[in-house]
């Protein structure tokens, strides 16, 4: 967990944006539940969260799938919460991943993924 462990609630600023704060927002009554979460959970999340992706995809289910997706992207969130980042933080790391990791080097990235 980062330094920020200080910053004082669920960090109710509204510097992340759009429907991730959103997303952010319907968790903060949970916050300090998440706070104590281990990795395992996240990790337990995900792999629930791509198995039910995958079932509701093969069944031609694609806006139940989207659901999922969307779960997902939560997951991500709250496990950046349990990291102590504030949506300010996680909107600027974001940024960055866009930026320095993706931007320009999709094409090696999909190489890498296939």
């Amino acid at each position: 967990m980062s330094d920020e462990d200080a910053t004082p609630a669920h960090f109710d600023d509204a510097d992340l944006g759009g429907p991730l704060q959103v997303l952010w927002q319907v968790w903060n009554p949970e916050h300090e539940v998440m706070r104590q979460k281990e990795l395992d959970h996240f990790a337990h999340a995900y792999e629930r969260q791509i198995k039910e992706l995958s079932n509701h995809h093969l069944a031609g289910e694609y806006d139940r799938a989207a659901n999922e997706a969307v779960d997902m992207m939560s997951i991500s969130l709250n496990y950046m919460r349990m990291l102590g980042y504030s949506p300010s933080k996680i909107a600027q790391t974001i940024t960055d991943r866009a930026k320095l990791r993706m931007e320009g080097q999709t094409k090696e990235i999909l190489r890498n993924y296939p």
